[in-house]
């Protein structure tokens, strides 16, 4: 069997040891006498490693950074050590060995995140999409920013023949004027507008915001591969992701990679993450910042894929990690499931997959992930199935939807003539029309309690919500702010607003406004653009519509 894990985790196997090293084990310690020195050097460990014939050198856990590490040891293959975790019975593994040859020079464990305790309160954290201004009508004012800690700016995108990591959409990001919000035409200077500006100037009255740009997301994550296949590459992405923070006064880096499917991609994942900290740790040293820069992952609840990850490696750059606890049932399935439960029960089947959030969180956990990094994901969103009888059963067919066939903003449900059903033990809810028998699986006001409940009784991170157009606005029923409540105390870590090095004349602070009126965009100026980004309202995070003769399952990664 071979040493390296295999492609879809291969937690659970032992490698076999070769021949000729079982050999040259059994030639070393054919001495008595150096079976009793080894006795009494080292007691029972030590006894007991001579009787099973095994080779004694202590297991090294390199306290290198990896770029050291790799220079000693060139030409060797890391040891592998399998053990039992305490947490469900899964098996890890010690730190992966890193890429080789490919070190930054001026890299060294110094540039981990060198706040420990970066967080000094709960996440309360959302995606914004930046195609929401289109179609969905939603903008930077409309999200609850005073229930909400970090947003995620969605998506960036990066050049795979380059590595390079640029913004999507101009209009949007940085150059639409809103006139009610005293934008207007004729500043003097290069400045920022645009979605940025607005949710700069949010940062300003609401110090505790913190703006993070996400890269890729399903639509843009086939680039990851190609992207960061070089060490060239992977610095490529980190120096221009790093630039983007600074020139467009942003506050941390969100990769959102869906998802890496072998040793050789996990271990570029790790490398980008770790050249992206050594840069937003430069970037702070250069501005004199007090507050850390925010890097995060958006990681998966499949173990198809979350067995792939090298998690102890990554998680060491993390400031935290991003759980997308959703989509475990959808329209690559054959029955209708739940698609964010959090347990499985006994009593019947909760999706096809058997997945569930409270898995995923032990696995995580036991890969030496601290809980309080790990931040739960849920959806503002329900999934919806025709013609079925309920959970477990089979189905024909999807609803209309408000986007996409089969997806509904959480905002519009419950349907007409819908019966809502609460699951507590799964901790999953669903409506159900018995006249078309469609089921619509969603999170409600009950769940997101029990949800945060868990969150807290198990020493977790906090909320993150995909995405804050979804959300009911101005009712009691939004979600966004629910949590926040429940959750008590949130992050409070200021956000950054001081950007001298930015290529925009108001971010670095010598923006002058005009006084005249007349100068003013349109009101409602965007509109005139809809029509040239109308692809953007059916950009959901894990769209699935694209697919027309095999459905991919999202959280299995399988066809």
């Amino acid at each position: 069997m071979s040493h390296t894990r295999s492609r879809l985790a291969g937690l659970n196997q032992l490698g076999s040891i070769p021949t000729s090293v079982a050999r040259s084990r059994q030639l070393r310690y054919s001495s008595s006498k150096f079976r009793v020195h080894s006795l009494i050097g080292y007691a029972v460990i030590g006894a007991f490693i001579v009787l099973a014939n095994l080779d004694f050198f202590p297991i090294t856990t390199h306290a290198l950074s990896p770029s050291s590490y790799h220079r000693a040891h060139k030409h060797k293959t890391a040891p592998k050590r399998i053990m039992r975790s305490r947490y469900s019975g899964y098996e890890s593994e010690p730190e992966h060995e890193p890429l080789t040859g490919d070190a930054d020079p001026g890299y060294n464990d110094t540039d981990t995140d060198p706040q420990a305790a970066y967080k000094n309160g709960a996440v309360s954290a959302t995606y914004f999409v930046n195609w929401a201004i289109y179609g969905r009508h939603h903008f930077p004012w409309d999200v609850p920013v005073e229930s909400v800690t970090h947003v995620f700016y969605a998506f960036a995108n990066v050049r795979p023949e380059s590595g390079e990591v640029y913004l999507t959409d101009s209009w949007a990001d940085e150059q639409i004027h809103w006139a009610d919000k005293g934008d207007s035409w004729n500043d003097s200077g290069n400045n920022l507008y645009g979605c940025f500006n607005q949710f700069r100037q949010l940062k300003q009255k609401n110090r505790h915001l913190k703006l993070v740009l996400s890269i890729g997301g399903w639509s843009y994550s086939a680039n990851f591969a190609p992207a960061t296949d070089s060490p060239e590459k992977r610095q490529k992405f980190a120096d221009s992701a790093v630039a983007i923070v600074e020139n467009y006064g942003l506050d941390g880096l969100d990769c959102d990679w869906e998802y890496p499917t072998s040793d050789k991609e996990a271990d570029q994942l790790v490398d980008i993450l770790r050249r992206s900290r050594s840069g937003l740790n430069k970037l702070k040293s250069k501005k004199n910042d007090q507050s850390s820069y925010v890097l995060t992952i958006a990681a998966p609840c499949g173990p198809n894929h979350y067995k792939q990850l090298h998690l102890k490696e990554m998680s060491k750059y993390l400031s935290f990690i991003n759980l997308m606890a959703y989509d475990y049932a959808g329209s690559w399935d054959t029955m209708a499931g739940h698609q964010a439960n959090l347990h499985l029960t006994n009593s019947s089947a909760v999706n096809q997959g058997n997945f569930s959030t409270a898995a995923a969180v032990d696995y995580y956990i036991s890969q030496s992930v601290p809980a309080s990094n790990l931040v739960i994901g849920m959806p503002l969103y329900g999934r919806s199935f025709l013609n079925t009888k309920g959970i477990g059963q089979a189905y024909n067919g999807l609803g209309q939807g408000n986007w996409e066939p089969g997806i509904y903003d959480y905002k519009t449900i419950p349907m007409e003539n819908a019966k809502l059903v609460e699951d507590m033990k799964a901790v999953g809810a669903y409506t159900y029309n018995p006249s078309n028998k469609e089921l619509i699986t969603f999170d409600t006001p009950n769940t997101v309690r029990r949800k945060v409940s868990y969150i807290q009784k198990h020493g977790l991170g906090g909320v993150m919500w995909w995405e804050s157009s979804g959300d009911k606005q101005n009712s009691d029923g939004a979600l966004i702010p629910l949590a926040a409540k429940l959750l008590g105390k949130l992050d409070s870590t200021p956000n950054h607003l001081s950007y001298p090095g930015s290529k925009w004349d108001n971010l670095k602070g010598t923006h002058a406004a005009s006084n005249s009126s007349s100068s003013l965009a349109p009101a409602g100026g965007y509109r005139a653009h809809d029509r040239h980004h109308t692809v953007h309202k059916t950009h959901h995070k894990h769209s699935v519509h694209h697919h027309k003769t095999k459905q991919f399952h999202p959280v299995q990664g399988s066809y």
